[in-house]
């Protein structure tokens, strides 16, 4: 194997992320890595092949979605349900 192997620094400096975000995919088990002790350490084709899995492409264009109906106020009445009237000071 001579493929140099990529520190999270690197990694986070290769996907233009921060480290935390890197230690967070590593913990989730979404990112592929190589533990060496209590290193971490990623190789590049893998990564590449990560982001490359992770890309999406829409089939056909998004619709417009209709609007969602803002909530009702006062909220609907139910068998037991007491207001709460704001007090004033």
């Amino acid at each position: 194997m001579s493929t140099r192997l990529l520190s999270v620094r690197e990694a986070a400096e290769a996907l233009g992320v921060c480290c935390d975000t890197i230690y967070r995919l590593v913990a989730r088990q979404q990112l592929p890595c190589l533990r060496i002790g209590r290193s971490i350490k990623f190789q590049r084709a893998a990564l590449d092949a990560w982001v490359e899995q992770q890309m999406t492409t829409p089939q056909e264009p998004l619709a417009p979605s209709a609007p969602r109906p803002c909530a009702t106020y006062p909220p609907p009445q139910r068998p037991g349900y007491v207001p709460i009237r704001p007090v004033r000071l």
